[in-house]
């Protein structure tokens, strides 16, 4: 039991740090202000999942039935665009507000179709890290446009479905997380190669292939497609040992970090009193939930 709760802790701090600096690396990557331009996100995405695709090429993929897979794979695709289409039209508030909103969804999602309950402790934490996480991305709401309001609501229901479809996927055909992100990512690598330049043609106007990256920006494309084998590999993991909902909701842990990360990097940040006051409500409700998730997760 010990082991296993060790390995429980391991794999979600693996995957919260791999989280928060892919977050870092491809805003950093795609900012057109103090970063390098590289403003196409649905190609970044495809680049990402080639990589993942070669990483676990030796792997044995998972065998799935043709309907829910292709199902699987438009969630996946749309989860991980939409998302890097809302980091590059939105601030990271906005699109850190738009994960916190996740968390009733999928949660609605387990209770409508999947037959979970949440005690009322656990809903009551759950509303606590909500709250927190929301007092500290508000005071960065900056709403740019309603492309990225959009973006946002899209990857909120894409997002949600794909992380309730992989947990459902693993548990039902007992199959292990890099199996089936071996199977996942050789479908989708092609599938966002192909409509990749088409679609980031249509939201900046310019092709993939006319950006002339200086050396650095290849650097960070680099940096960004190894965190991103990091985040899908821990992130199946994740969902193979908690619930989508325990997943979302101890996630926020990253909401803190990533806001903690710009406070020390930003010079015009500064420790608001209600940002500290937002940190500990998150704090707080991410221990009542764990306390309160059975063993069996």
């Amino acid at each position: 039991e010990m082991n296993s709760s060790f390995a429980d802790t391991a794999v979600f701090c693996f995957n919260m740090c791999a989280c928060v600096l892919i977050v870092a690396a491809n805003k950093i990557l795609m900012d057109v202000h103090v970063g390098y331009g590289f403003t196409f996100a649905i190609s970044l995405s495809a680049i990402h999942f080639f990589v993942s695709a070669v990483v676990l090429m030796r792997a044995d993929a998972a065998v799935l039935p043709a309907h829910e897979l292709a199902l699987y794979l438009l969630c996946s695709c749309t989860s991980i665009a939409s998302l890097n289409v809302s980091l590059l039209f939105n601030t990271i508030g906005v699109y850190q507000i738009a994960k916190l909103l996740n968390i009733p969804f999928v949660c609605l999602i387990e209770y409508q179709f999947m037959g979970r309950t949440l005690s009322r402790t656990q809903v009551s934490a759950m509303c606590i890290v909500i709250l927190g996480a929301g007092f500290i991305t508000v005071g960065e709401l900056k709403m740019r446009n309603y492309q990225g309001i959009l973006v946002a609501c899209v990857g909120i229901i894409s997002s949600g479905m794909q992380q309730v479809g992989c947990a459902f996927l693993l548990q039902k055909y007992s199959v292990t997380p890099s199996a089936l992100l071996s199977l996942t990512a050789r479908y989708q690598a092609p599938i966002l190669l192909v409509i990749g330049p088409f679609a980031d043609m249509l939201i900046t106007s310019r092709w993939v292939w006319n950006y002339s990256p200086l050396t650095p920006a290849w650097a960070w494309i680099v940096i960004s497609s190894v965190l991103a084998v990091c985040v899908n590999l821990s992130q199946f993991m994740c969902l193979g040992r908690f619930s989508a909902t325990t997943f979302l909701v101890m996630g926020n842990t990253k909401t803190v970090a990533i806001v903690m990360l710009s406070w020390l990097f930003s010079e015009s940040g500064d420790m608001a009193p209600i940002r500290i006051v937002g940190m500990c409500f998150a704090v707080s409700g991410m221990v009542a939930y764990s306390c309160q998730v059975p063993t069996g997760k």
